[in-house]
């Protein structure tokens, strides 16, 4: 193999040598260019930039702003659009170099030699035509004086308080960016709706450019407005969904006090009803005889049945395969019913017999007793092969669910069976207990999060019947997202599983509660669930297990990303995490493709403590980032 890859290297060398002395061709790949210099299309134009006596940050920022830099290697339909970008230039660049604190500059756009502005729109244009644009942005206005008022008084409650307008940069002596002071205003105003008053506003700005000392005056002033309660609430759209239903999950308490808090979450118990495409909350624009705040609900339903299709695909793992029908209105109370099977483990060595199997049903009951209490009902039954045994399971769960805003619990008594099936014995499990769980979600977007923390914590006491022992599983997850630059383009994710199933002996306790490591969903570069205890037919799970992940996500544009990552895991013999097992860590490379649903994902690791039998490399192929 050595010898192989020698040759083709020497053979590449040789070809290389062989080519003909030419000017290197520019090489783009995924839209970015590499090297190489890009030619002028022939209808298109050569552009010259020169920016006078300023940082690098206002040059980026021009550029930013202009339609000519960014369109200067596209071709040009006819001359009239060359005007047309060039004219909207001038007020894009002049819009971008306020909006930065550059108040007097001066803007030149030559199209061959002469001012772009003083062309007539019919003009003779040749192409390919020479473009320079010349910009002085002047200097740097800072604000002379920054008032604001009158302000709301210091919020008593922690989720009340907004930061001072000062924080956006509207101060004495900072640099006069005009969005500092759209964003002073906007938080002093935000102040007042937090503390009642929803209809505050601006009511008068003054502004005074001193251009010689290049300061600026601004004086703003806030009209609070009176407090305010909530008043009616108005509903439209709804065809399916009955409307004594939605005034009970859209009813305010009678009196309560105007907060946009209340708003924000009113709007996200409706969009999780899984019921409506849109939702649109307006407020009033004036308060009513009562002092109430009238507000109007929009409402866009969501076709009554839904029925999907997916699959995964890992080199180590095989091919995964799901369906699922999906009922979200059943009786016009946005009950939700869904069926769906799975099957994974399917590859060219294996047949059904040794894939794994999932079915399960679901429902969903909105709003019991209290607008965000759910009532649920599941039934899931599954056959997991793994090396040296076959579990089987099924399991009945009947509770309810109470989520409000990142905040969600979950209390659900459940009834399983589950059996283990190797080549010497057969060993069943009947079981009784609670499924507790808190989660937290301060995520900014599920599928692709840049920033944000995720906590979940799940307990689950339980006895069983055949050895008549009490027992408690617990597992313990956190997720924590740092995005990094001022385009937040790369991004450092990490995550946190700790598992122990407490009570029982190794011997004794449930196969299907016993905890194994390896695979897509915790450390890639092994094949699913093949680390735990023991190895090949002898691989039996433990009591405790620890998962550990970290990443580093890189945004290339908009639908390309690229990801570095390292992932550790331990199963131990023990019910304390760490106290016994050996860790095994895999590394690799992931390519990130932006879709509307979310990134796709494909991954390439290798597992750094291999075993007899175990791949070099493992592929992992899905939607949505990895954690």
């Amino acid at each position: 193999m050595k010898t192989l890859h020698f040759r083709l290297a020497a053979a590449f060398a040789i070809a290389l040598t062989a080519l003909p002395a030419t000017p290197v061709v520019a090489f783009e790949l995924f839209g970015i260019h590499l090297f190489g210099q890009r030619k002028i299309p022939t209808n298109g134009y050569e552009l010259t930039l020169n920016v006078d006596a300023a940082p690098k940050s206002v040059l980026r920022t021009i550029r930013n702003a202009s339609v000519l830099w960014a369109d200067r290697y596209e071709s040009l339909g006819d001359t009239d659009s060359l005007l047309a970008i060039a004219n909207a230039d001038y007020r894009a660049i002049l819009s971008a170099l306020y909006a930065n604190g550059y108040y007097s500059p001066q803007i030149s756009i030559l199209i061959n030699g002469r001012e772009a502005g003083t062309l007539p729109f019919d003009a003779d244009i040749p192409l390919p035509a020479q473009i320079a644009i010349a910009v002085n942005p002047g200097p740097e206005f800072t604000f002379g004086s920054a008032t604001i008022g009158p302000l709301a008084p210091e919020a008593q409650r922690r989720n009340d308080r907004v930061d001072p307008p000062a924080s956006s940069g509207f101060a004495q002596g900072e640099p006069a960016f005009a969005g500092s002071i759209g964003s002073a205003a906007d938080l002093a105003i935000e102040a007042w709706r937090q503390q009642g008053h929803p209809l505050a506003r601006l009511a008068d700005r003054q502004i005074v450019a001193d251009h010689a000392a290049a300061q600026m005056d601004v004086n703003l002033n806030i009209a609070p407005g009176p407090t305010a309660t909530f008043g009616p609430v108005a509903v439209s759209g709804q065809t399916r969904t009955k409307a004594d239903f939605l005034a009970f999950m859209t009813r305010f308490p009678d009196g309560r006090a105007f907060d946009p808090d209340d708003i924000t979450r009113l709007r996200a118990r409706l969009l999780r009803l899984g019921v409506f495409r849109s939702v649109r909350i307006t407020e009033g624009d004036a308060l009513n005889d009562q002092g109430q705040l009238p507000l109007t609900i929009a409402l866009e339903e969501l076709p009554l049945r839904r029925v999907g299709f997916g699959a995964t695909l890992s080199s180590l793992d095989g091919v995964g395969l799901e369906a699922f029908w999906f009922h979200r209105n059943l009786f016009g109370h946005a009950e939700r019913l869904r069926f769906d099977a799975s099957i994974s483990g399917l590859g060219p060595q294996s047949g059904f017999d040794v894939a794994d199997y999932s079915l399960g049903a679901h429902f969903t009951r909105p709003g019991i007793f209290l607008p965000d209490l759910n009532f649920e009902m599941d039934f899931r039954a599954s056959r997991e092969s793994t090396p040296g045994f076959v579990t089987r399971a099924a399991e009945y769960q009947i509770g309810v669910q109470y989520i409000n805003g990142p905040h969600a619990a979950q209390a659900m008594a459940f009834a399983a069976y589950s059996d283990l099936t190797d080549d010497n014995i057969f060993k069943q499990y009947e079981m009784v207990g609670l499924h507790l769980g808190a989660t937290y979600d301060g995520r900014d977007n599920p599928l692709d999060a840049h920033r944000g923390l995720y906590l979940d914590l799940k307990i689950s006491p339980l006895w069983e019947f055949q050895s008549a022992q009490a027992g408690v599983s617990a597992l313990a997850e956190a997720r924590g997202y740092l995005p990094l630059g001022a385009e937040e383009r790369f991004v450092l994710a990490g995550r946190a599983r700790i598992g122990s199933l407490i009570g029982f002996d190794l011997a004794d306790a449930p196969a299907n509660l016993l905890y194994l490591s390896g695979g897509g969903s915790s450390v890639r570069g092994y094949g699913y669930n093949t680390r735990g205890l023991g190895t090949g037919d002898d691989l039996t799970g433990g009591l405790s297990l620890i998962n550990l992940s970290a990443e580093a996500r890189w945004s290339i544009n908009d639908t390309f990303g690229l990801v570095a990552f390292a992932d550790a895991g331990l199963v131990g013999s023990t019910a304390l995490p760490g106290e016994t097992g050996d860790w095994h860590t895999g590394i690799g490379l992931g390519l990130r493709y932006q879709t509307g649903l979310g990134p796709l994902r494909l991954d390439i690791a290798r597992g750094l403590n291999r075993q007899a039998g175990d791949p070099g490399i493992g592929i992992y192929i899905g939607l949505g980032q990895s954690f």
